[in-house]
Protein backbone atom coordinates (compact mmCIF):
# COMPACT_ATOMS: atom_id res chain seq x y z
CA UNK A 1 0.00 0.00 0.00
CA UNK A 2 2.85 2.57 0.82
CA UNK A 3 4.42 1.97 -2.60
CA UNK A 4 1.89 2.77 -4.13
CA UNK A 5 1.33 6.02 -2.72
CA UNK A 6 3.41 8.14 -5.02
CA UNK A 7 1.91 6.89 -7.79
CA UNK A 8 -1.58 8.54 -6.45
CA UNK A 9 0.47 12.39 -5.81
CA UNK A 10 2.52 12.10 -9.59
CA UNK A 11 1.24 14.05 -12.26
CA UNK A 12 1.27 12.91 -16.32
CA UNK A 13 4.41 14.68 -18.00
CA UNK A 14 3.14 17.48 -20.12
CA UNK A 15 4.76 18.32 -23.22
CA UNK A 16 3.35 20.40 -26.07
CA UNK A 17 5.25 21.23 -29.88
CA UNK A 18 5.40 25.19 -29.32
CA UNK A 19 6.96 27.86 -31.73
CA UNK A 20 8.35 31.16 -31.35
CA UNK A 21 6.39 33.35 -29.43
CA UNK A 22 3.37 31.52 -28.76
CA UNK A 23 2.41 31.20 -24.79
CA UNK A 24 3.26 28.27 -22.59
CA UNK A 25 -0.50 26.86 -21.25
CA UNK A 26 1.17 25.68 -17.91
CA UNK A 27 3.56 27.24 -15.12
CA UNK A 28 6.69 25.11 -14.73
CA UNK A 29 10.02 24.90 -16.92
CA UNK A 30 10.10 25.16 -21.09
CA UNK A 31 13.30 23.22 -22.37
CA UNK A 32 14.55 23.55 -25.79
CA UNK A 33 16.19 20.54 -27.90
CA UNK A 34 19.74 21.53 -26.53
CA UNK A 35 18.62 21.56 -22.85
CA UNK A 36 16.34 18.30 -23.18
CA UNK A 37 19.72 16.63 -24.91
CA UNK A 38 21.76 17.81 -21.84
CA UNK A 39 19.10 16.87 -19.43
CA UNK A 40 19.19 13.25 -21.07
CA UNK A 41 22.63 12.90 -21.37
CA UNK A 42 23.56 13.50 -17.81
CA UNK A 43 20.74 11.07 -17.19
CA UNK A 44 22.74 8.99 -18.89
CA UNK A 45 26.04 9.90 -18.18
CA UNK A 46 24.99 9.22 -14.18
CA UNK A 47 23.86 5.87 -14.84
CA UNK A 48 26.76 5.00 -16.34
CA UNK A 49 29.06 6.50 -13.76
CA UNK A 50 26.75 4.64 -11.02
CA UNK A 51 27.80 1.70 -12.98
CA UNK A 52 30.96 1.49 -13.13
CA UNK A 53 31.31 2.93 -9.59
CA UNK A 54 29.47 -0.30 -8.55
CA UNK A 55 31.30 -2.57 -10.95
CA UNK A 56 34.83 -1.10 -9.62
CA UNK A 57 33.89 -1.94 -5.95
CA UNK A 58 32.58 -5.63 -6.88
CA UNK A 59 35.70 -5.70 -8.43
CA UNK A 60 37.70 -4.51 -5.72
CA UNK A 61 35.66 -6.73 -3.30
CA UNK A 62 36.33 -9.99 -4.86
CA UNK A 63 39.86 -9.22 -5.60
CA UNK A 64 40.49 -9.03 -1.79
CA UNK A 65 38.55 -11.77 -0.96
CA UNK A 66 40.62 -13.69 -3.38
CA UNK A 67 43.89 -12.64 -1.67
CA UNK A 68 42.13 -13.52 1.62
CA UNK A 69 41.25 -16.85 0.78
CA UNK A 70 44.82 -17.17 -0.70
CA UNK A 71 46.54 -16.13 2.18
CA UNK A 72 44.05 -18.46 4.57
CA UNK A 73 44.82 -21.90 1.86
CA UNK A 74 48.38 -21.29 1.81
CA UNK A 75 48.70 -20.90 5.53
CA UNK A 76 46.17 -24.17 6.17
CA UNK A 77 48.16 -26.01 3.61
CA UNK A 78 51.64 -25.30 5.25
CA UNK A 79 50.01 -26.66 8.49
CA UNK A 80 48.69 -29.31 6.97
CA UNK A 81 52.58 -30.22 5.74
CA UNK A 82 54.22 -29.85 8.61
CA UNK A 83 51.46 -31.67 10.50
CA UNK A 84 51.63 -34.81 8.03
CA UNK A 85 55.85 -34.83 8.53
CA UNK A 86 54.99 -34.34 12.39
CA UNK A 87 53.04 -37.59 12.18
CA UNK A 88 55.58 -39.23 10.00
CA UNK A 89 58.80 -38.15 12.51
CA UNK A 90 56.42 -39.61 15.24
CA UNK A 91 55.24 -43.14 13.47
CA UNK A 92 59.22 -43.72 12.82
CA UNK A 93 60.65 -42.81 15.92
CA UNK A 94 57.76 -45.25 17.52
CA UNK A 95 58.49 -47.84 15.32
CA UNK A 96 62.35 -47.51 16.45
CA UNK A 97 61.33 -47.89 20.10
CA UNK A 98 59.28 -51.36 20.02
CA UNK A 99 60.92 -54.26 20.95
CA UNK A 100 62.19 -56.49 18.05
CA UNK A 101 61.64 -60.28 17.57
CA UNK A 102 65.07 -60.80 16.19
CA UNK A 103 65.71 -64.36 17.41
CA UNK A 104 69.28 -64.08 15.32
CA UNK A 105 70.91 -62.03 18.40
CA UNK A 106 69.53 -64.91 20.85
CA UNK A 107 70.28 -68.37 18.55
CA UNK A 108 74.28 -66.18 17.80
CA UNK A 109 74.17 -65.96 22.05
CA UNK A 110 73.36 -69.49 22.75
CA UNK A 111 75.85 -70.98 20.30
CA UNK A 112 78.74 -68.38 21.43
CA UNK A 113 77.61 -69.22 25.23
CA UNK A 114 77.97 -72.85 24.01
CA UNK A 115 81.31 -72.48 22.07
CA UNK A 116 82.50 -70.54 24.68
CA UNK A 117 81.34 -73.70 27.19
CA UNK A 118 83.01 -76.57 25.35
CA UNK A 119 86.48 -74.51 24.76
CA UNK A 120 86.91 -73.83 28.36
CA UNK A 121 85.86 -77.61 29.31
CA UNK A 122 88.55 -78.49 27.22
CA UNK A 123 91.46 -76.15 28.37
CA UNK A 124 90.75 -77.11 32.04
CA UNK A 125 89.98 -80.87 31.67
CA UNK A 126 94.16 -81.65 30.97
CA UNK A 127 94.56 -79.65 34.53
CA UNK A 128 91.65 -81.82 35.70
CA UNK A 129 92.85 -85.08 34.75
CA UNK A 130 96.85 -84.72 36.32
Amino acid sequence: MIFLLPFLFAQEPKYKEMKTGEVAPWDGRLLNEAAMRVLVEDNVTKDMVCQAKIEFELNKLRIEEKYRYDVLKVKTDAEIEKLNELITLQSEHIDELRPQNNIWPLIGGFIAGAGISVGIMYAVKPGLTQ
